[in-house]
């Protein structure tokens, strides 16, 4: 009673096989004639692309966003194409890429959902920095922060929020992923729970499904990472700085030494930038 076709997508663009953009080969984002099927096919940074620059037929476009490709920065999605490339080594022997999807959607998805799917699958953010759509892997870089700040950066109003929600402190992560096996033909099924003792007797549970993920280690490194980062506690500052604060980007790391709290070189990650007219 079910028919299960394998096949291949649309011819995916990758910009580091991009030599206008600073990659280097005869790929071109506005040329989709330029486009292949290999590896990077199933690179969701590279992947994101063609969603968005879309896919013409007879010169009309026929798939996705018809986005412009000036409108893109380039250079992230090779790095974040770089860090999905990555070789994690496994326990049970060999390796295998950090991130991977394979899936389908319909042109009545959402662009947000399509991107979303995306997102999740690498861990990734994706933002416009300068008026250009960029995408943005977050990877353990707080260590080597891009930026450090003072006190003679932070101008006014100062707010800092030691904790998070206390019921967004998570301590076990499950959900599902996609079984690409023949025995299963791609039906949904639990990976191992990530999970630490929780702190006051109360179990919190956070459901991460990765209908586009068909490694069970690949769903475990991807619930792993959402573990550590609510153990983290979540604390925000948000306070106005002077125009030396352009300095990092959204979701850059940066490091802060404010004497008024306490904090020497404390590591921060940028959630979000609001530019004033005043520059601050």
């Amino acid at each position: 009673s079910r028919i299960t076709i394998i096949g291949e997508g649309m011819p995916c663009y990758d910009p580091r096989q991009d030599s206008s953009v600073g990659g280097s080969g005869a790929h071109r984002a506005d040329n989709q004639a330029t486009w292949a099927y290999g590896t990077h096919a199933r690179n969701p940074a590279c992947q994101a692309l063609p969603s968005m620059l879309g896919w013409r037929i007879n010169g009309l476009l026929a798939v996705g966003k018809g986005i412009p490709a000036r409108r893109f920065d380039m250079a992230s999605f090779m790095t974040a194409a770089n860090v999905c490339d990555e070789a994690q080594a496994l326990k049970a022997g060999g390796t295998e890429s950090r991130y991977r999807f394979d899936g389908i959607f319909s042109e009545a998805d959402d662009l947000s959902t399509v991107l979303g799917a995306f997102s999740g699958a690498m861990d990734a953010r994706f933002y416009d920095p300068q008026g250009r759509i960029a995408v943005k892997c977050i990877v353990n870089d707080l260590a080597t922060p891009i930026a450090s700040f003072g006190p003679t950066d932070v101008l006014d109003e100062v707010v800092w929020s030691p904790f998070g929600d206390l019921a967004e402190s998570y301590n076990i992560v499950r959900g599902t992923y996609t079984d690409a096996s023949t025995t299963s033909l791609y039906q949904a099924v639990d990976y191992p729970e990530q999970s630490v003792p929780n702190t006051d007797g109360i179990d919190r549970v956070l459901t991460l499904d990765f209908a586009g993920v068909q490694s069970a280690t690949q769903a475990q490194r991807l619930a792993k990472r959402a573990l550590m980062r609510a153990q983290l506690g979540g604390g925000t500052l948000s306070c106005e700085m002077q125009a030396t604060a352009w300095r990092a980007e959204q979701f850059a790391p940066v490091a802060l030494t404010f004497p008024n709290l306490g904090m020497a070189s404390k590591p921060f990650r940028v959630a979000e930038i609001e530019a004033r007219v005043d520059g601050t």
